[in-house]
């Protein structure tokens, strides 16, 4: 309001903002997964690379940082930053699921996302086998798929 009164023009620059694009969860079965920062990464038998882009929405400069589980990312021989605003899975494993973060920052300000990186395995029902020939309590459980003889 003082800006309106003064007759003047300010111009309040804004820092780096990430671009989202928030896909549908789904499972992809390629080989090769790209994906945006901020949405949710399965990893299956087939997948061999996962991409993770932390892109800007206006290309400013600004310092990424990257994390895995809100601890500071560590470059492996698997795990490799291939740019400043990607980072690279090479033949994931359970072991490579987590959270993986990137902050942007400069000296307008900053901002951060994550993605979870989650290992999707076929469901796999349990069965147990046992005779009951006395029922204390007059109720009885039973496993999906399972057979009640009266």
């Amino acid at each position: 309001s003082e800006a309106e009164s003064s007759g003047k023009l300010t111009f309040r620059p804004k820092g780096p903002v990430l671009r989202r694009q928030r896909e549908p969860t789904s499972i992809s079965f390629n080989k090769t997964i790209n994906s945006r920062i901020g949405d949710t990464v399965y990893i299956t038998k087939r997948t061999e690379v996962i991409n993770i882009l932390c892109e800007l929405i206006t290309p400013r400069q600004a310092t990424y940082t990257w994390t895995k589980d809100g601890t500071l990312f560590q470059p492996s021989e698997k795990i490799i930053l291939a740019g400043m605003g990607k980072l690279q899975i090479r033949n994931p494993t359970k072991k490579e699921q987590g959270t993986y973060g990137c902050s942007v920052a400069n000296h307008l300000g900053s901002d951060v996302e994550s993605s979870p990186v989650l290992y999707a395995e076929a469901p796999a029902i349990s069965s147990t086998e046992r005779n009951i020939s006395q029922l204390g309590h007059r109720h009885l459980s039973v496993v999906v798929g399972g057979v009640v003889e009266a």
